[in-house]
């Protein structure tokens, strides 16, 4: 027995020796695993670097460089495509979706105007499947060691591919193809090989760490009580702090951790009076001071800082499963408390202020559907308003959603199609009702409601860009 004990314990030296960036938990058998690769862009010219370098070129390279490596060792693939031909976004989820995979990888080039800008992240969705920032985390860690990129970090996105995909899914953005240096470096096969084995490497720790539980997943039911006993303060001063005690019930249908890596915490945002997120995106945290079965009621201490800014504010609880899912997007509703700073503004939100050019699309406008296809009726075009009426309500529920402010999306939709009379070189057909890289006319193969969210992803990398 000694022996079989020595032998063992000799072959994990050596295959560490190899295989360093393996996670120490027991190896996944391949076989069992299905992932889906998604080259981002596809048949029409997406983002271009200063030379040319097309990023749906770079986005097929580096996935085949992926599938090649999980295919040796074992795993099953599919790609969303392996040509330059155009896939819609509903497509490439329905096939992830439809094949039952067990995780999805979106792979992308990253893009902005400003040309200085470099660097690695990976997108997961905190409304998407559970688990999947711990996959983002795992390929962005193996990225950044592999090619050396500055790292950007692992951040949440609301990507269409990401939030309604049934399996632990990421977005990956290899380098920033608009920088002229990183553009060179992505000619090259060797960085290319240094993403894809990042992309791999990523991928192998995530199923070998988390794998069963995505395979089976337990059917998890996400709801909550909230009680603040009356003690969210109606008003403060600017800056001022305050700690008050907050009750939560636990409503779920399974035990609420107080234990990484998936501990159940409570969390709560900060929001202005123009829906705008004064807060981190992650938020602030309450952590629970022990486990909470189903049933119990922990007690719990907030602590907030007012904003400096005079104004009305609203504080949003949410429970957060922390690694899968916030309670608010398996379907509990959040607690909101609403507090003034500097006692100058009301108990309910205001709606927004007039628009400039230094307005943020970031945010979650008061405007109402009327108010939106009255703007169609007052400018005279009368035989556009069913069309109108048509989209608002989409503009409005997306727009919060996204938490894109649905008035400004709607401006530019009107300024781009001509208060949707198509008079220029967008075409009725296109579904570009953003006008979205309208040079040559270009049509987007998708349906509406999916346009709506492409906005987002312009400010994801910019979020203060002015509109």
């Amino acid at each position: 027995m000694k022996r079989v004990t020595t032998l063992i314990v000799a072959v994990s030296v050596f295959l560490s020796m190899f295989s360093p960036w393996l996670t120490s938990t027991a190896q996944a058998a391949p076989g069992n695993y299905l992932i889906v690769l998604d080259p981002g862009d596809g048949g029409v010219v997406g983002a271009t670097g200063p030379t040319g370098l097309q990023e749906k070129v770079v986005n097929l390279d580096i996935a085949l460089r992926v599938r090649d490596r999980l295919v040796g060792a074992g795993y099953r693939v599919i790609m969303t495509r392996d040509s330059d031909n155009p896939v819609s976004l509903a497509q490439r989820v329905d096939i992830a979706n439809r094949n039952n995979a067990s995780v999805f990888v979106s792979i992308h080039t990253n893009a902005v105007s400003n040309r200085e800008v470099h660097g690695t992240e990976t997108y997961f969705s905190s409304r998407g499947a559970p688990y999947g920032f711990h996959l983002a985390n795992h390929i962005q860690s193996r990225v950044v060691i592999n090619t050396g990129s500055q790292s950007r970090g692992v951040k949440d996105g609301a990507f269409f591919v990401l939030t309604h995909t049934t399996m632990p899914a990421a977005l990956q953005e290899g380098e920033f193809i608009s920088n002229p240096d990183k553009e060179a470096l992505l000619r090259t096969d060797a960085f290319r090989d240094k993403i894809a084995q990042g992309i791999f490497e990523g991928i192998v720790n995530f199923l070998n760490e988390y794998g069963a539980a995505t395979i089976s997943p337990t059917n998890y039911t996400y709801r909550a009580a909230y009680n603040d006993y009356q003690r969210t303060p109606s008003s403060l001063s600017p800056g001022q702090q305050v700690s008050f005690p907050f009750a939560v019930r636990n409503l779920s249908n399974f035990t609420w951790s107080s234990s990484p890596p998936n501990q159940v915490n409570l969390s709560y945002h900060l929001y202005d009076s123009r829906g705008r997120m004064v807060t981190s995106l992650n938020g602030l945290r309450s952590p629970l001071p022990r486990n909470v079965a189903p049933g119990e009621v922990v007690d719990l201490t907030i602590t907030i800082q007012a904003p400096t800014s005079l104004g009305t504010y609203t504080i949003a609880y949410d429970m957060v499963h922390e690694g899968v899912s916030w309670f608010s997007q398996k379907g509990a509703g959040m607690e909101r408390r609403t507090f003034s700073v500097g006692g100058t503004a009301s108990a309910s939100p205001t709606p927004s202020g007039a628009v400039t050019n230094d307005t943020s699309l970031v945010g979650v406008s008061q405007v109402t559907e009327q108010q939106l296809v009255d703007l169609f009726r007052k400018r005279g075009f009368t035989a556009q308003v069913p069309k109108a009426q048509e989209l608002a309500p989409l503009y409005i529920t997306w727009g919060r959603k996204f938490n894109i402010r649905a008035d400004i999306a709607w401006a530019q939709m009107a300024h781009e199609t001509g208060f949707l009379r198509f008079g220029g070189i967008v075409p009725p057909d296109a579904n570009n009702f953003a006008g979205i890289g309208a040079t040559g006319a270009k049509k987007i193969p998708m349906e509406p409601i999916s346009l709506i969210a492409l906005p987002h992803q312009s400010w994801e990398s910019s979020p203060t860009m002015p509109i």
